[in-house]
């Protein structure tokens, strides 16, 4: 008959049940990596992204039952008065406080304090852990003791195991001979290698100082040894930010030669940090000599805030701007920084910067070029339904074919938005404000006032149809100096004006829409014609106003039915128009759907644009006829066609088809382009492309992507990939090919690689 004991008999065999909160602390000497190397590896991670992530707000305690009693099972006890030993033996558990730990006999000496487990020792913690051992002989205060045949299987699967576990103080844990592995057993054979497994000749956890280090540690792969270090040391148990070395980067390319990156992360404060990151660097061009570069990261979290500053430098050769002569020993270096505040419940501040000595330094370091660099300081407010935004820009352009002399000073730049509270009939009003003062070192200077008060009515009739009717006034104010009047005509003589401009332009807009519903077994199809009426002056815009907003156009099934077709204020989209179009929609009742929609505008009322609208797909009475069309009935098969097609010559101006095909594990892309020339183009732009992903074994993905230029008859882009993810490893290598440059995203024609390695618990590898 098993005995069941509590209160006073075996009162120190509790104690027994902490084994597992040591046995927990040398397991993570390995396992827990998310805590403690992982950890910093994520820290570098975040840097990555600008910030450390924000504080964990305080979680309320769990109230667990404060019962200390302890609770006994065996099949036999018994007290040695005389030796002042309890004893229970036989499929013994000992529990309290969630944790329980088992043994063939557990023994507790009241005159040696000693606690002893022996036979299948297996304990359960809270965590979901389980650690197994032959033997263990502890005190009952924990600080000195030890377990034979340590072995553990952790809440994620990984597995840990070491010779002997010794608690040599109140702070100090060691494991001898231990190995580590998150990788599964082998379901057919168990007893094969993992694909990769720690081994180390003593671990020591020190929770004072928080560390866990290693001693003569080396990783298997397969068995074999791939690396060895004499010393290491991570963040212990549950340690989010600690000083150390972040994992190592390594990049290539011509012009920025072989490039090893070391980072070592440096704490300063629960809420701050600093990363230095040393660069040495081998060949190049023009300066092939071995040199270095350094980069600093400093980060902090304020009460009601967060921001990083970023820098770094170096003395080395360089191509001059035209790259026809070289600096020699020239400073380079870049700063960056992004920051936001909150003000207070309304408000809040921010800026983003980017700048660099010279247009190549960014991408010869891979620090992130673009075409142009943008700095950006903003204040904005958000009450109720209105916001407010006060901002500032300036520019540097990376590329040798822009003229950084050209590029906008834009301070300041205030914008107003507000919409009111539903009144009679549901209407709205709402209000657009704003100022854009430009200022260039070369080039057209321009400052402007604008203000577009609206007046919106929906309503839905008895039948069903909807209308929409916005009555609106936009006005603006520039004053303007060397402007260019013929910018947007080529063939007129160069002449330039200044002074002061002012432009109204009011404007009805009336949207009615008509949704027909036909449900069926199968299928429920919505079918919707749509008309747009559009009545405004034809006068409005001016010569005299530089188009710093509104340059780009597209007309497509988006902006059709728009009532300002521009994407700024800059040009006002003058002239009275009707708009038609038709929308049809088809629902699979199962799931998928399918989707057709035309459109086209007849513009009664030419206006005047005052800008070249050549090939625009509104130059003309009847606009271009703009359409859509989706079918997706299922999740296998996604297929995609846009068009725009001049009505006069039924040209095609834009054709797009987009077709995605095959399950997750063989999906086939495919597309084609084609758009018009422009005043910018000598030619039509043709393309295609065509790209492949499979996952072609369990653990195997592969992908495969490319574009060709069908008026160059050439390739332009090629890429692939090839991956291996298991539950403890990750393998990753892209490559890729561009034939012009500027093609990607550094700058470089050429070939590219980047490859990654990944071991779970441990952090990566990148390249």
């Amino acid at each position: 008959m098993r005995s069941w004991l509590t209160g006073k008999l075996l009162p120190r065999l509790a104690l027994g049940v902490c084994l597992s909160v040591a046995c927990s602390a040398l397991t993570v000497a390995i396992a827990d990596n998310e805590s403690a190397l992982p950890d910093v590896q994520q820290q570098h991670q975040q840097q990555k992204k600008g910030f450390l992530a924000p504080p964990k707000p305080a979680q309320p305690e769990v109230n667990l039952p404060n019962d200390s009693t302890v609770r006994v099972i065996a099949d036999e006890t018994g007290y040695d008065k005389d030796l002042g030993v309890y004893v229970a033996r036989g499929h013994v558990q000992v529990s309290k406080n969630g944790k329980v730990a088992m043994a063939d006999t557990i023994a507790y000496n009241e005159r040696t304090k000693r606690i002893i487990a022996s036979g299948h020792v297996a304990i359960l913690d809270t965590d979901g852990n389980t650690y197994f051992g032959t033997y263990a002989d502890i005190t009952d205060d924990f600080n000195d003791g030890y377990m034979n045949g340590f072995r553990g299987l952790m809440a994620d699967q990984s597995r840990l195991a070491a010779n002997k576990m010794t608690r040599i103080d109140a702070t100090h844990t060691r494991l001898n001979q231990a190995v580590y592995t998150p990788c599964l057993p082998c379901q057919t054979d168990p007893s094969r290698m993992p694909l990769w497994q720690v081994k180390a000749a003593e671990v020591i956890r020190d929770t004072d100082a928080q560390t866990i280090t290693y001693h003569n540690a080396w990783m298997e792969m397969w068995g074999v040894p791939v690396f060895w270090t004499p010393y290491f040391r991570h963040p212990d148990i549950g340690v989010q930010r600690q000083s150390g070395l972040l994992s190592p980067g390594f990049a290539y390319s011509k012009k920025g030669g072989f490039q090893l990156r070391i980072p070592y992360f440096q704490t300063i404060g629960p809420d701050k940090d600093l990363t230095f990151t040393p660069v040495f660097r081998v060949d190049g061009e023009p300066d092939s000599s071995p040199g270095a570069m350094g980069m600093i990261q400093y980060r902090e979290r304020l009460t009601d805030g967060m921001f990083s500053l970023t820098g770094s430098m170096t003395i080395q050769d360089r191509f001059s701007s035209s790259g026809n002569n070289v600096h020699d020993n020239s400073f380079r270096g870049h700063i960056e920084g992004t920051g936001l505040f909150d003000l207070d419940e309304n408000w809040r501040a921010g800026f983003d910067f980017k700048n660099t000595t010279d247009k190549d330094y960014l991408r010869d370091y891979h620090l992130g070029a673009t075409r142009w660099l943008e700095d950006n300081a903003y204040v904005e407010g958000f009450f109720g339904r209105s916001y407010a935004s006060a901002q500032a820009y300036s520019f540097q352009s990376t590329k040798d074919d822009l003229d950084g002399d050209t590029a906008p000073f834009v301070t300041p730049k205030l914008d107003y938005n507000f919409i009111s509270e539903p009144m009679w009939a549901n209407s709205f009003v709402s209000f657009d404000a704003g100022t854009m003062n430009i200022v260039r070192r070369d080039g057209e200077n321009q400052f402007r006032l604008s203000g577009a008060p609206s007046w919106t009515l929906p309503y839905t009739s008895p039948f069903g149809d909807i209308y929409r009717l916005t009555l609106s006034v936009q006005g603006s104010f520039y004053a303007s100096h060397d402007i260019d009047e013929t910018a947007d005509d080529p063939s007129a003589s160069n002449t330039s004006s200044s002074g002061t401009t002012a432009r109204i332009l009011p404007k009805a807009d009336l949207l009615w829409r008509y949704p027909f519903i036909r449900p069926g077994e199968n299928f429920t199809q919505v079918i919707e014609p749509m008309v747009q009426l559009v009545a405004a002056p034809k006068f409005g815009n001016s010569s005299q106003v530089s188009n710093e907003d509104s340059r780009f156009f597209e007309l497509d099934e988006n902006r059709l039915f728009s009532a300002n077709r521009f994407v700024g204020i800059d040009r006002y989209d003058t002239g009275s128009r009707v708009t038609y179009g038709l929308n049809w929609t088809g629902y699979f009742n199962q799931e998928g759907q399918t989707n057709i929609f035309l459109g086209q505008s007849y513009q009664f009322l030419k206006g005047e644009h005052d800008q070249d609208l050549e090939d625009s797909g509104i130059d003309q009475s009847f606009s271009d006829v703009v359409g859509r069309a989706t079918f997706s009935p299922n999740q296998y098969l996604d297929l995609s066609y846009r068009f725009r097609t001049d009505t006069h010559g039924w040209d095609m101006k834009h054709q797009e088809v987009q077709v995605a095909a095959g399950p997750t594990d063989f999906r086939v892309s495919a597309g084609y382009i084609a758009l018009s020339k422009t005043l910018d183009d000598s030619h039509k732009r043709e393309f295609a492309s065509l790209g492949l992903t499979t996952q072609f074994a369990t653990y195997w993905s592969a992908r495969i992507y490319g574009t060709y230029d069908i008026h160059e008859s050439e390739i332009s882009t090629v890429s692939a990939g090839l991956a291996y993810l298991d539950e403890c490893f990750g393998l990753s290598l892209d490559v890729s090919y561009a034939l012009h440059n500027g093609t990607l995203d550094d700058g470089y024609s050429g070939l590219t690689t980047f490859f990654q390695i990944s071991f779970k618990n441990l952090g990566s590898i990148k390249g």
